[in-house]
């Protein structure tokens, strides 16, 4: 009894295996037209979705393909990368003392097209790898005038649910306004 147990299981094993492997292989050729068809098409708007930060075309494995599609979401790392943004953070008054991980990109959100005070920007968040609440970076780039403007926060006791705390220190970077240094610190606050 015990033996046919374990032959039924093996079996049963094979059978699955045999299962898993067939759905894993190619189409086959037996595949009607229109099927083929709707795969192809499934396919194609499943890729145009992937929007997978600094993912690079990979080779096809059984049917699925990463690919580069991220035209609409940029991250301060991206951003460093442009040549108008980089010119821009480098001429930014206050950009040379700012630590290294704020070049490198940081741990940042995808950057969002804002309007402050009538003029279209480009916000670009960021905040310290591995420690978010003691250090955050907001920065407003004007393609535009080719100018850029910010606030960098080192907060020395950060609260648990990562809000500003009262100890904060603010460093203007760039030359805001009044009324832009309050919006970028009502950005900061309303998180």
């Amino acid at each position: 009894m015990k033996q046919r147990c374990v032959m039924f299981s093996m079996m049963l094993m094979v059978a699955a295996a045999t299962l898993v492997l067939g759905a894993c292989s190619t189409q086959d050729q037996s595949t009607p037209a229109s099927a083929t068809t709707a795969t192809a098409v499934r396919q194609a708007s499943q890729k145009a979705s992937v929007t997978t930060p600094l993912a690079a075309p990979q080779a096809n494995h059984g049917g699925m393909q990463v690919v580069a599609s991220r035209p609409d979401k940029q991250y301060l790392h991206d951003l460093m990368g442009d040549s108008g943004f980089a010119q821009a953070f480098a001429a930014m008054q206050g950009s040379g003392s700012l630590p290294a991980w704020v070049r490198q990109g940081g741990t940042a959100t995808p950057a969002q097209k804002v309007t402050v005070d009538g003029r279209q920007q480009l916000l670009a968040q960021a905040c310290k790898p591995h420690d978010c609440p003691s250090e955050q970076i907001v920065l407003l780039y004007d393609k535009a005038g080719n100018a850029m403007q910010g606030v960098f926060v080192r907060d020395p006791s950060p609260t648990a649910d990562a809000r500003v705390s009262s100890e904060a220190q603010f460093t203007w970077l760039g030359q805001p306004d009044a009324a832009t240094q309050a919006w970028l610190k009502h950005d900061l606050t309303s998180r």
